[in-house]
């Protein structure tokens, strides 16, 4: 373990940005964050990214949709066959933040599945930010430590 004059040494040395463009390009983090965005929100709550439910934004699912899946119609998680879900993709930015993406259209040029009729569907909710922002503090503080 690290003495603390190496803790604080490290600590002074650290240009903010560049350290989260490293930690957020790192591939637990994205499979985190893109996890909590997909499984969660979206396939468990229903919700975009602002927590909104999906069935308030652009209806229900058909009736004959939802009973071939055996879902509530009002159960919008946009998986269906999880092609879209696999297009989430995280790209850190030069300013020390990240973006969610996704490919809107996998179903067709005219068809978005996101912000059209959705809402934004990509990006984290606020509870999903404070799950993500603690696992940065791990990785930092284990960089710190080694």
């Amino acid at each position: 373990m690290a003495d603390l004059f190496s803790i604080a040494e490290k600590i002074s040395n650290i240009n903010p940005t560049q350290l989260l463009q490293r930690v957020l390009s790192r591939d637990d983090i994205q499979k985190l964050m893109i996890r909590l965005n997909t499984e969660n929100q979206l396939e468990e709550l229903n919700e975009n990214a602002f927590g909104i439910k999906l069935a308030s934004i652009g209806g229900n699912y058909s009736p004959s949709y939802a009973a071939s899946k055996g879902v509530p119609v009002s159960s919008i998680d946009l998986k269906d066959t999880g092609q879209y879900y696999r297009t989430f993709k995280i790209v850190p930015l030069s300013n020390g933040n990240a973006e969610i993406i996704s490919d809107n259209t996998i179903y067709g040029a005219d068809t978005s599945l996101a912000s059209e009729r959705w809402g934004e569907v990509e990006g984290l909710n606020q509870q999903n930010t404070i799950i993500v922002l603690k696992a940065i503090d791990e990785v930092v503080l284990e960089s710190l430590l080694q």
